[in-house]
């Protein structure tokens, strides 16, 4: 296997500010590994494929002594980017090809750091980075997502690779990170911000430096959204569910939301509370207790800090939210050792480039759906990191770093914007089970299910208001914000948040947080529904990568005597237990 010469072929430099010594060289090398650990080298359109790590040691140390005998500028150090599937089980073994490569990894995992996904594992001779995490799906999946219809593996990894060049990543450096990172580059290259608009965004109010830092605030604050079950109902087949979901629940608030705080951001009295509640202006409240408060409810979570108390971070529209549950913090001001109160001195619309943005692109994303186009992924992935990047702790030890950080090209959103906008997200949805009676079966961050006889003309009247929220945004045509109708369910069971099964068109659908889609389909093949529906409501089922219920039970209904196979999806395959 040879490597390209760099005479004709000069590497690419690093993108990152730690990286200024590190160059790339643009060999396409990808390294395929099964369960059982048989492998496929894959460099510049030449294949080695076996079962020995030895033998792939040495073909990987033979491309290093290439690499360091066309090195001429001794200066720089020059990876090979190998992009690995499976990584996740593979990294252990990545020492062995090359001295240094999972040191740091190992670390972490005997310090009880580590990660459950492995980005990436380097050295300065090579950088193993994780597919999976760069196509964001598992290989067999990408294939079908963008109707490569390949069998090859290898050929699955090149051609998303390929792809994702030809979509505007020029080289390989800016593949480095996830398909969801590497997408957010791409809106945020589109978007046409000035220094100015990045500027309004700065976390400005850190400046004067408050006792305990907005930054680590954000880290520690619910990140929670509203998920509720109705205890009455867990367990039973109902029926005539009505369910709802908004359309870009956090991403419309972006848009259509008039009170973010744009402004300096700064500590004030607490006899000024009062006066924002009533003046609906932005603020922020830390209260502290010692212990946790039982009236709090789940979403929103304190943090225990350094010092032993608990603290609980509302903010405007938490407590709008707990008005509308009819809980109020002066009932519980007993409860209180202390509190801090922040506002800020300018409040309004996100940047309009920004909003306008987020609008097209949800167009975009509706007709290429509609059209079946693969490409309707990237933005669907743009769209769920723009809040979600926002969130992500930082771990900041200064006001430099902050500012620093919130003028890189995808880090628009702050921890303040995205909580802002997913707190608002939360009173949305308590506003409509206001208007539903608490007529619901459940909640989950963006959707409700209920069973209210007026529910469309609830949710049509809601509808009719967000137009106009959106109109007077500045975006008349659009359905982003909106209550979109999912369904009318014949029969359906909950059996807790994010696990419950439906009849729709006279098939059943699943939605079993983490089992797998295949799983769940395999495991209920060709069984009549008044039988599956019999056993969810009676029986102890197990369903792969998602326990439904503890353990299978074998039944006899209406003339059938049920008996299913549980699959155990372990690292060295499918392993078939009798159930």
């Amino acid at each position: 296997m040879e490597l390209l010469r760099t005479t004709n072929n000069k590497p690419w430099g690093s993108r990152n500010k730690n990286e200024k010594n590190v160059e790339f060289l643009r060999d396409l090398c990808l390294l395929d590994i099964d369960d059982n650990m048989n492998w496929t080298l894959f460099l510049n359109d030449e294949a080695e494929k076996g079962s020995s790590l030895t033998k792939l040691r040495k073909l990987i140390q033979d491309l290093i002594k290439q690499k360091e005998q066309r090195r001429r500028n001794k200066t720089k150090q020059r990876r090979l980017v190998i992009w690995t599937s499976r990584l996740n089980l593979f990294y252990v073994y990545c020492q062995f090809l090359d001295k240094g490569l999972n040191a740091d990894i190992i670390n972490k995992f005997r310090e009880g750091r580590y990660e459950e996904q492995v980005m990436d594992v380097c050295n300065q001779n090579l950088e193993f980075r994780n597919f999976e995490l760069i196509g964001g799906e598992m290989i067999e999946d990408i294939n079908n997502t963008y109707s490569f219809g390949l069998t090859n593996r290898i050929g699955i990894m090149k051609a998303f690779i390929e792809m994702r060049q030809k979509q505007g990543l020029k080289d390989w450096t800016q593949l480095r990170y996830t398909f969801a990172n590497n997408s957010l580059k791409l809106f945020y290259r589109e978007a046409g911000f000035s220094e100015q608009t990045k500027s309004r965004m700065r976390y400005e109010g850190l400046k004067r430096k408050p006792s305990l830092p907005l930054s680590q605030i954000y880290d520690q604050a619910s990140k929670a959204g509203v998920l509720l079950a109705n205890r009455n109902t867990i367990g039973k087949v109902i029926e005539n569910v009505y369910a709802e979901d908004i359309n870009e629940a956090y991403n419309s608030q972006f848009v259509r939301c008039d009170d973010f705080p744009i402004g300096k951001i700064y500590k004030t009295e607490l006899n000024q509370f009062a006066a924002l509640v009533k003046a609906n202006k932005w603020f922020l409240l830390v209260m502290v207790s010692e212990y946790e408060i039982e009236k709090m409810p789940p979403w929103i979570k304190p943090y225990k800090f350094d010092d032993g108390n608990y603290y609980y971070i509302i903010e405007q529209y938490d407590y709008i939210g707990l008005t509308k549950i009819g809980l109020k913090i002066t009932t519980i001001d007993k409860e209180w050792k202390k509190y801090k109160l922040y506002t800020c001195d300018e409040v309004g619309y996100l940047d309009w480039f920004f909003r306008k943005r987020i609008v097209k692109r949800y167009g975009q994303r509706r007709y290429l759906k509609k059209l079946g186009d693969p490409r309707e992924k990237i933005i669907k992935a743009q769209f769920k990191f723009l809040y979600g990047k926002g969130l992500q702790k930082r771990n900041f030890s200064s006001n430099r770093e902050i500012d620093e950080y919130y003028h890189q090209d995808n880090s628009y959103v702050n921890q303040i914007i995205a909580y802002h906008a997913m707190a608002k997200n939360r009173v949305e949805i308590l506003e409509m089970l206001n208007r539903l009676d608490w007529n619901y079966v459940s909640c989950d961050t963006d959707g409700i299910k209920t069973q209210h006889p007026n529910a469309a003309a609830i949710f049509a009247q809601r509808n009719n208001e967000i137009r106009e929220e959106n109109a007077k945004a500045g975006f008349i045509n659009t359905e982003i914000g909106l209550w979109k109708h999912e369904g009318l369910y014949p029969r359906f069971i909950q059996f807790g948040n994010k696990v419950y099964a439906y009849e729709d068109g006279g098939k059943l659908v699943c939605k079993f947080a983490g089992c797998l889609k295949s799983a769940w389909k395999e495991y209920f093949k060709g069984d009549d529904l008044e039988v599956v529906f019999y056993l969810l409501e009676n029986c102890d089922i197990a369903i792969p990568k998602g326990i439904v219920k503890r353990s299978l039970q074998l039944n006899e209904h209406k003339g059938f005597y049920v008996k299913k196979e549980i699959y155990s999806y372990g690292i060295n395959g499918v392993d078939k237990l009798e159930g």
